[in-house]
């Protein structure tokens, strides 16, 4: 016959269905009828727990002598908080009892607990939290002093959960009579899945004595009767048994929650019957709370030192990386803070152009068998492992391996290494479980360790565990490196772009150029050849010849000028002030009505008002618009040229009209194109730059030039400019006013 064994965590404690001996215990359903009742109530009222059954809630009330309880207010306040409690005071047969109510589903729990009548008149609140204010690095070694002193228990010890399951004492405080457990592990085990949870729902348990009799709850179905948060609830027989083997009486445990998780307990044992008073625990819950405040104020407060030195480094390697383009020397030469900050004994920069070795590393072929694992074990960008088995004869052992893929192409992955630690550790007792059999129900129960004694094994083989900050800074690595390298792969794009525009340009030049140049530079062969092969050529001949070639070199002279104001209107830097055009555009009209002569040219002049730029390139663009306006119009027979400007919306915006050949719709949009030549301007001399220029100009004023035209009635210029702002307005415009008649005096 099969033995069915029973697990530890398949025990359901919080349905236990009885009490312990120092309260007694009322349910009710949600008609508030009385629906259970602890068998011990006699032992506290003239009543029995029969008297109760069945019984409204109010009529209990009035049996056991308590005022009406608000309902109302007391639901709202369980609907706004499902873990809501309220807690009285209340004597009852000249008994005093604590008064715990709350609910677990439908049900309505009124828990009455014994005050303790020898608990400390003083609380010493203050005092407490002053000394855990100044523990530093011993926060949890003063919650130990703090909580002894408050509930007077022989030990009182911290027990961290592991990352494995099990947990160890990290601080303690005891009795001067007792041996200390400072340092040892206690198996998952011993505080199976189950029970944790119940832990994170009610932090705050006790059992004034162990060998105490437990009383039962009668009047429903026990099984299913939620217990989980009473604080007289019986605890299991095997945990009890437990601490009768651990030679202890009485026992308490509050939670330590962080980030609302389960991260250990505060753990108390005396070794004798003792009780906590309700008060002496909401004492202790308080102070825990406290701590794990300061420790969360604590442990924020370095990371934050770490954050800002990760920072440093992302900021170091940034400026580095954009710098200069090989990824592989500048993270070598960050090698020794990427090791520190990883807390690992050595790195390895794995790259196709060769693998970089830093600290302590394992060897070519130990390395090779390391990647083969992660690589089977699955592609994550980050993997880490506290023990990868390598077997390495020859050298130190690296289980402790984490790697972060910080590109795929080319592949450039960081692996960090730690060495394996033998470190030798303390159990408080053997931590291998034994069952029992039990004739009554066939099961194999789990036998409670019936020893304590430290017992020790060696770890081998591995390492220390990875922390979740140092895995953080491994993913910040590559979140920098990748950051860094596409900030250069866009501004190595932007590169190319302005490379294209210039061999675009470029092609454009040397197109034009071998294009236009050819009709002077024959015309000029020509005439050297007429020259070199006749002999006693007429003086008008000759000087018509020479004539020819100075009109043909001053066309190429005024072709290669207007190139460069062309590329120039690229790149001339200049830092913008307030310019009034006025004197210039009086003088460019001057200039224009003399190039292009008609005794009919109107031009009118409205108002011009001053706005940001640079005298040149003002003079440059508007030289190109409106000796266009005057030339293309020079030849209607009442030309008519138009010049304002107005205010508004932050911009001045200057309109030029004319009356001229106008421009083909189908053309408008190419008109700012270089070297492009409208089809009906082909009788008038140009090469086509002016408007190009003149755009160029404008981009470089921060301005914007439009266009709009009708094929033979005329166009119109927009320009719109920057204005300045009118606190400062007064003062620039003098400054600029001086400087434009100046640069007038100098160009007359």
């Amino acid at each position: 016959m099969n033995k069915i064994s029973m697990r530890c965590e398949d025990e359901q404690i919080h349905l236990c269905g009885r009490i312990q001996q120092f309260g007694f215990l009322l349910v009710f359903d949600p008609d508030l009828s009385c629906t259970a009742a602890s068998e011990n109530v006699a032992k506290w009222l003239d009543l029995s727990a029969q008297d109760l059954l069945g019984t409204p809630i109010a009529v209990c009330l009035n049996k056991l002598s308590l005022a009406p309880i608000n309902f109302q207010q007391l639901f709202s306040s369980f609907e706004k908080d499902p873990l809501f409690r309220e807690v009285s005071e209340v004597t009852i047969q000249g008994t005093p009892f604590y008064l715990s109510i709350h609910q677990r589903g439908e049900l309505l729990y009124l828990e009455f607990e014994q005050c303790n009548p020898s608990k400390p008149s003083s609380t010493k609140l203050y005092s407490h939290a002053r000394s855990l204010d100044a523990a530093g690095e011993n926060l949890w070694f003063a919650l130990c002093e703090s909580i002894y002193h408050v509930i007077g228990f022989d030990r009182v010890m911290i027990y961290k959960f592991m990352d494995d399951g099990s947990g160890q004492v990290i601080a303690e405080k005891t009795a001067d009579d007792m041996n200390s457990l400072l340092g040892y592990r206690y198996p998952e085990s011993d505080i199976p899945a189950q029970a944790r949870q119940l832990y994170s729902q009610f932090i705050a348990r006790h059992t004034v004595d162990v060998n105490a009799p437990t009383y039962p709850i009668l009047g429903r179905d026990t099984g299913t009767l939620d217990l989980g948060r009473c604080s007289i609830r019986a605890l299991s027989p095997i945990h009890l048994q437990y601490l009768r083997n651990a030679e202890v009486e009485a026992s308490a445990s509050f939670s330590i929650l962080v980030d609302g998780h389960l991260w250990g307990l505060v753990t108390c044992q005396h070794r004798k019957p003792r009780m906590i008073d309700l008060g002496q625990r909401h004492l202790s819950v308080f102070l825990v709370q406290y701590t794990v405040n300061r420790f969360l104020a604590y442990q924020r407060n370095l990371d934050l030192q770490y954050n800002k030195r990760i920072k440093t480094l992302e900021l170091d390697l940034k400026e580095k990386l954009l710098v200069n383009p090989d990824i592989r020397t500048v993270l070598c030469d960050h090698a020794d803070p990427m090791c520190e900050m990883a807390g690992a004994d050595g790195l390895i920069i794995y790259h196709p152009e060769g693998t970089y070795r830093y600290g302590s590393c394992p060897d070519r072929e130990h390395f090779e068998k390391i990647q083969q694992i992660i690589s089977q074990r699955g592609k994550k960008e980050l993997a880490a492992y506290q023990q990868i088995q390598v077997d390495n004869q020859d050298g130190p052992l690296f289980p402790g391996v984490a790697k972060v893929d910080i590109l795929n192409i080319p592949r450039l992955t960081l692996y960090w290494f730690r060495k394996a630690i033998e470190a030798e550790e303390t159990w408080a007792g053997n931590p291998e479980k034994h069952y029992r059999y039990d004739t009554s129900t066939g099961l194999n129960y789990p036998s409670p360790r019936t020893s304590f004694e430290a017992w020790k094994q060696t770890a081998q083989g591995q390492s220390p565990s990875w922390k979740k900050r140092e895995l953080l800074f491994m993913r910040r690595m590559r979140y920098t490196v990748q950051d860094a390298v596409m900030k250069r792969m866009s501004e190595i794009q932007v590169l190319n772009e302005k490379l294209v525009e210039l061999n675009s340009t470029l092609d454009t030049y040397s197109h034009t150029l071998s294009h236009d140049l050819k009709n002077p530079l024959s015309a000029i062969k020509l005439a050297a050849q007429i020259i070199q092969q006749r002999n006693n050529l007429p003086d008008e001949f000759l000087k018509k010849i020479s004539g020819n070639v100075l009109d043909a070199v001053q066309l190429m002279s005024d072709m290669m000028q207007r190139i460069s104001e062309f590329s120039k209107s690229k790149s001339f830097d200049f830092t913008p002030r307030l310019v009034d055009p006025e004197v210039l555009i009086h003088k460019i009209i001057t200039d224009g009505k003399k190039a292009y002569p008609n005794t009919a040219m109107d031009i009118k002049i409205g108002r011009l008002h001053p706005f940001l730029g640079e005298t040149n390139l003002v003079y440059q663009l508007f030289s190109n618009v409106l000796t266009n306006a005057i030339k293309y119009s020079s030849r209607k027979q009442h030309p008519q040229v138009h010049i304002e400007s107005h205010k508004g919306e932050g911009h001045i915006t200057y309109r030029i009209i004319d009356n001229g050949i106008g421009i083909p719709a189908d053309e408008l949009d190419t008109v700012f194109e270089i070297f492009k030549r409208t089809s009906n301007a082909l009788e008038f001399e140009g090469a086509g730059i002016g408007l190009s220029v003149a755009k160029r100009i404008a981009d470089r004023l921060q301005a914007q030039l439009q266009i709009e035209s009708h094929l033979g009635k005329g166009s119109l210029f927009i320009l719109k400019f920057k204005d300045l702002p009118k606190e400062s307005e007064e003062g620039t415009a003098r400054e600029n006013q001086t400087r434009n008649k100046q640069y007038h005096k100098n160009t007359l």
